[in-house]
């Protein structure tokens, strides 16, 4: 069994006058149907411009 784990980005978070706000890429809008219905979503977020061998192996800041 593999350790690894894949991410396969679905959107960013942009950020536009002062608002941030998540972009969701437009072959992944059709599974946002009916969101709307809920009260909070989980957004599972990737600090993608500081991933390295230096910072991944960093435990405690």
């Amino acid at each position: 069994m593999s350790s690894e784990i894949k991410l396969n980005p679905v959107g960013s978070i942009e950020i536009e006058g002062g608002h941030h706000y998540v972009s969701i890429k437009s072959k992944y809008r059709t599974a946002l149907k009916e969101l709307e219905g809920f009260s909070h979503i989980n957004i599972i977020w990737w600090g993608n411009r500081s991933d390295s061998p230096k910072h991944r192996d960093t435990l405690m800041v």
